[in-house]
């Protein structure tokens, strides 16, 4: 199973995100 991982980074914030192959999120933060 493959995961793909986001990272939106702000000055104030930041989100990180882990989908797998089938475009489900595994993990948000």
């Amino acid at each position: 199973m493959q995961h793909y991982c986001g990272i939106d980074l702000h000055s104030n914030n930041h989100v990180v995100v882990v989908i797998d192959q089938e475009d489900k999120r595994v993990f948000e933060k």
